[in-house]
């Protein structure tokens, strides 16, 4: 055999080999891709809904698909540590806390969206996002109702208002709220 066909051989032999690890190297690629979009796109749908289970799984992901990228990390711990704070976001006081999570969580995505090459507008960051007042009142009301469950099951006695019939007079019957039918 000659050199030629030696080389023929050896190519046929490695030729797929390289390909699948080509292949197997651009997959990787692009599934790490695919990852951090997902995080982009899970705090930007979420933004109006910090508490959302798919805020904070999007939050936490960060971390984890942006660790060697020390603009993000650093943007991280700032919005962390402001959300670490133990100062309730309910007291009259904390305008300004509320103010510089807002910035924080908007230095963040731009800062994703910096390194996924998606523009991002600050404004829309902090002050955008949809969330009906109907949800936030619901949520409210699920949050009201948790309280006063946890109230009832930890003993807390609790206050129970009766509201009085109206009894109709001797002689009436009672209609209810439509008119009498026509006979």
């Amino acid at each position: 055999m000659e050199t030629s066909d030696w080389v023929l051989v050896g190519a046929t032999v490695v030729g797929p080999i390289l390909a699948v690890m080509a292949t197997r190297v651009v997959d990787y690629f692009r599934e790490k891709s695919t990852r951090r979009y997902n995080v982009f796109v899970g705090l930007m749908t979420t933004r109006a809904i910090r508490l959302n289970f798919q805020h904070i799984e999007a939050l936490n992901r960060v971390e984890v698909e942006f660790s060697n990228v020390p603009e993000i990390a650093s943007a991280l711990k700032r919005y962390m540590d402001l959300l670490d704070d133990p100062t309730s976001e309910n007291d009259d006081g904390n305008v300004l806390l509320i103010r510089r999570r807002k910035r924080a969580f908007a230095e963040l995505v731009q800062a994703i969206g910096l390194k996924l090459r998606r523009t991002v507008d600050k404004l829309d960051l902090t002050e955008g996002g949809y969330y009906p007042a109907g949800l936030a009142e619901l949520e409210r009301l699920q949050n009201d109702n948790t309280e006063k469950l946890n109230e009832v099951l930890n003993g807390r006695p609790i206050r129970i208002i009766t509201i009085p019939s109206v009894e109709p007079k001797v002689g009436e019957t009672q209609r209810g709220p439509f008119p009498p039918r026509p006979d």
